[in-house]
Order: C-alpha cells, then sequence, then structure tokens
C-alpha cells in the first residue's frame, strides 16, 4: 500500500509546478488590461498580434492545467517522477515496455511457419463436402457394412511424389497400389482419388482419366462405396511440384478441366469450404488458353500454378493430415496401414526423385519469380499455402 504521505520526488514536482502557475496570472492579469484599456475596434497592430500570443499560450496552459491535475493525483498517491525534460505524469503499470511499431520502411519479415505435423485434425463435420470424397465418415452415416474401408490413403495433387510414396511403404511390406491399379489391401497413394466423380448432370464435373477404369466398381460415380479410413494430404515442394506439373500440362495426365476454376466452384457449391477464385483479369487470360493449343512455357506455368492452388485448397479442407513427402515419416504411415503389415522400418525415406520426365527447355531454372509473372494473384496465394507446409518461400 504506497503511502499518502509525498515522497522527495512528489515535493521536487510541486516546486516544478510554480513557474506555470505565475505565468498562468500573469498572463490571465495582462490579457485583462489590454481589454479594458482600449475599447473595441481601436487595438493598435502590435496589440493584436500581443493578444493572439497570449492566446496560444492560454491554450497551451489549458493543457498543462490537465496535466496539472493528474501530477496531484500522482503527488498524492507519492509515485510522481520528475524528469528534467519536462512535467509528464506516467501510470505506473507492472507490464514489460512494448517495442514500438516497425516504420513504413522497415521490412516486416514474416515469422517461419513449422510444419504441419502428423497429428490428426478434428473430424470434418461437413457432411456435403464429405460426400464428395472417400473419407470414411461415421458421423455422416457410413457404416462398415455400407461401405467397403481400406485403411489409408496418400493423395495430393499430380507431381507431389505419390509414385515415391508408393514405392516406400511397398518396400516396408504394404500391399499399397498407385493411380492406375485396383486400390490394394492396405491402401493407394493416388491423386485421382482426392475426388470422387460428379454426376453425369454436372456443367463440369470430375471425372477419373482412362486408366481409372482399373479402379474397383465401388470407386466409380458419385454413389461410390469404397472409403478410406486416414486419408493422408501429400506435398511437395511447391516450385519442383508446379515445375514438374508444368512439364505435363496439356497431355492426357492433366486436362485442361483439372485446372479450372469453375470446377472447383461446382464441387465445393453446398458446403462450407471456400476457394480461392482468380482475379477477373487472369480469368479473362484463362479462357481464352482454352480455346488455344500453343502450349507456351507461361501459359504452362499458369495452369500448372492455379492446378497447386485449387488441388491443395481442396485437400486442406477435409484430409485428415498434411505431410511433406521431404519429411516422409514411414513409421506413422505403417501405424495408419496396420503396422502389423510393415517389415519394420527406420522411419525415414531415403530420396525422394522418382518417376521423372523430361523437362522442357524453357522450363529449365524456372522460379517463384517466372511463376508469379504468369499468374500474380494466383502465385500470391501459392505462396501462402506454401509457408503454411512450412516451406521457405522467396519474397
Amino acid at each position: 500500500e504506497p503511502s499518502m504521505r509525498p515522497t522527495r520526488r512528489g515535493r521536487d514536482g510541486a516546486s516544478a509546478l510554480r513557474p506555470a502557475l505565475v505565468l498562468t496570472a500573469f498572463s490571465l492579469l495582462w490579457a485583462l488590461a489590454l481589454l479594458v484599456y482600449w475599447p473595441s475596434g481601436n487595438v493598435h497592430p502590435d496589440t493584436q498580434q500581443s493578444l493572439h500570443t497570449i492566446a496560444g499560450s492560454l491554450h497551451a496552459l489549458e493543457r498543462t492545467q490537465n496535466q496539472t491535475w493528474l501530477l496531484f493525483g500522482e503527488l498524492r498517491r507519492g509515485t510522481f517522477e520528475h524528469r528534467p525534460s519536462g512535467l509528464r505524469a506516467t501510470s505506473v503499470s507492472t507490464e514489460q515496455r512494448q517495442p514500438p511499431p516497425p516504420s513504413p520502411q522497415s521490412p516486416v519479415v514474416q515469422p517461419p511457419v513449422p510444419p504441419r505435423s502428423l497429428t490428426p485434425r478434428p473430424p470434418v463435420t461437413d457432411c456435403k463436402l464429405l460426400a464428395r470424397t472417400f473419407k470414411y465418415a461415421p458421423q455422416c452415416g457410413d457404416t462398415e457394412q455400407s461401405t467397403t474401408v481400406y485403411p489409408l490413403l496418400v493423395t495430393g495433387m499430380g507431381r507431389s511424389g505419390t509414385t515415391y510414396t508408393h514405392q516406400t511403404l511397398r518396400g516396408q511390406g504394404l500391399e499399397f497400389s498407385h493411380d492406375d491399379t485396383r486400390v490394394d489391401r492396405h491402401g493407394a497413394a493416388s491423386w485421382i482419388l482426392a475426388f470422387r466423380e460428379s454426376p453425369v448432370s454436372a456443367s463440369i464435373g470430375f471425372y477419373f482419366p482412362s486408366f481409372g477404369d482399373r479402379l474397383q466398381a465401388y470407386f466409380r460415380g458419385p454413389r461410390a462405396t469404397g472409403r478410406f479410413r486416414h486419408v493422408v494430404h501429400q506435398v511437395r515442394d511447391p516450385v519442383k511440384c508446379i515445375v514438374s506439373r508444368a512439364n505435363r500440362i496439356g497431355m492426357m495426365y492433366a486436362p485442361v478441366k483439372y485446372s479450372n476454376p469453375d470446377l472447383f466452384v461446382e464441387l465445393t457449391q453446398g458446403t462450407g469450404l471456400k476457394m480461392t477464385y482468380p482475379s477477373a483479369e487472369e480469368m479473362e487470360v484463362f479462357r481464352g488458353e482454352q480455346v488455344n493449343a500453343n502450349w507456351t512455357p507461361e501459359k504452362r506455368l499458369r495452369f500448372a500454378l492455379w492446378h497447386y492452388v485449387f488441388w491443395n485448397e481442396w485437400l486442406d479442407g477435409w484430409a485428415d493430415v498434411t505431410m511433406r513427402v521431404e519429411d516422409l515419416d514411414v513409421d506413422k504411415l505403417c501405424d495408419m496401414a496396420g503396422k502389423r503389415a510393415c517389415k519394420g522400418s527406420s522411419g525415414q525415406a531415403v530420396s525422394t526423385k522418382s518417376n521423372s520426365h523430361e523437362k522442357i527447355p524453357e522450363l529449365e531454372n524456372v522460379g517463384w519469380a517466372e511463376i508469379c509473372r504468369a499468374s500474380p494473384f494466383m502465385c500470391s496465394r501459392a505462396k501462402e499455402l506454401a509457408r503454411s507446409y512450412g516451406y521457405t518461400v522467396a519474397e
């Protein structure tokens, strides 16, 4: 409990107030004398200037008066601190002083985003969204009797490394399939299984490429009953992934529609998932290029970039976990697929290079600068996604 008697610092503060009080009294008397001595309208110009000066002084003294009341309160509590630079009452706080915000000229460095772990997310309750996936969802009415359930699906956009994951898990003894074969006993690593097929009445619709015919019948169509108990969303270094996709855009492996934003608007209609939509300028370019068979490097990068954003946003909305292929944790995946099926692993993979293909010369040494020139708005969103996955992104 502070003493009610002013401290030495408080008495010094009281002494500091005396000049302000004397100046206030003197100014008031001087103004009163001028107003009495000179009638209205007969004031000399020099005197007018003096009156303006006095008025300014009085305005400043009004502010001083407000500070004075604060000082008297501090004097009463014995917490006033006299500062040589002037009179200033400061409240006593136990909080640590915060640093000033950076000036507009100062660069603002974003803190690094830690990689998303294999810790499962809370179950998704958006049943309309889950009805367009192969995720086993008892909260939406799925049962073991009404569905055919497999342990694990690892999925991501094409060129995210699902071939490598497939080979790694098979090397651990799992019966694990890839895109173009029947789903195996312990599951699959497959980009096409990120969606169920759309109804035939859909205006755009998602449908499997030709090799989807090799899948079991219960994975076909909008009423498919095939399910996966665990769904892992796999991501890869964004620049490598986009450039690898760009090398194959336009062929059967990635039809133009898989990069069409209107497809994803259709897929998410009626759900709670909100996805990025390009700017009007970039959409105008996209629509013009849909009917243009000339696959320039810039067009390839644009379509691959959009594919990256849409596919990853879609999987972010409902997959159980997100995993970087560079941090592949075989033990965790074996747990999801059934640990007893694995031979026993070191938990780490050896190399992420697999299923490589030739590159067109114009896409050699491509980085964020070239990708962003192709589609600035969508590139900014791709960078946000990449950071959220723990990748370092150049500004």
